[in-house]
């Protein structure tokens, strides 16, 4: 489980979007934005192995 500052367990919530997966990789080369959630969790897998030290993520 990660705890920051104070003690408390660190959440990170997204907001998941439906779509046309060609406007997305669009959207991702025109913005440098795109499927950050299944990125963010890959990165958090990478970096801490333990799956009880990483942090909760939400996507809704």
């Amino acid at each position: 489980m990660v705890v920051g500052a104070g003690g408390r367990h660190r959440d990170i919530y997204f907001h998941w979007t439906e779509g046309n997966p060609v406007v997305a990789m669009l959207r991702y080369l025109v913005f440098c934005g795109g499927d950050v959630p299944p990125l963010t969790r890959e990165v958090l897998r990478q970096a801490e192995p333990d799956p009880e030290r990483r942090p909760n993520v939400h996507v809704g």
